[in-house]
């Protein structure tokens, strides 16, 4: 496949301060992939599931968890990246991780686990 473009953008409105007026941060990410595998995955409870890299290879240098709503009240979905500790997501929550380093690098994500503590559905894009 050709690289193909895309772009992470975001921005975040907070006072930096009590009682100051808000603040705007943002930061936005343009890159290329080569290789992306999009999923969306109806887990069950408390079954772990090793996400597929499909034809990424060996790593993914962006990844796009989100944990879609609606799911059951107190629902917890726990994200691992390369075997680290848990990232805990509730309905309506994601994460996102992305890295201008080369493919294959030893900086990139080389494994995600997802666990449920109820059924739910999550959205899971990785790009090469």
């Amino acid at each position: 496949m050709a690289a193909e473009s895309f772009t992470i953008a975001s921005t975040l409105t907070l006072p930096p301060d009590t009682g100051q007026p808000n603040e705007t941060l943002s930061c936005s990410f343009t890159g290329t992939f080569a290789n992306a595998t999009q999923q969306k995955l109806n887990l069950r409870t408390l079954v772990p599931h090793a996400v597929s890299f499909g034809t990424l290879g060996a790593s993914a240098k962006t990844v796009w968890i989100e944990f879609e709503p609606p799911a059951v009240a107190g629902s917890v979905l726990t994200v691992s990246i390369n075997g680290g500790a848990g990232i805990a997501l509730a309905p309506g929550g994601f994460l996102v991780l992305t890295n201008p380093i080369t493919a294959n690098d030893p900086g990139n994500v080389a494994s995600v686990s997802l666990t449920c503590n109820s059924p739910g559905t999550v959205r899971v894009v990785l790009l090469s």
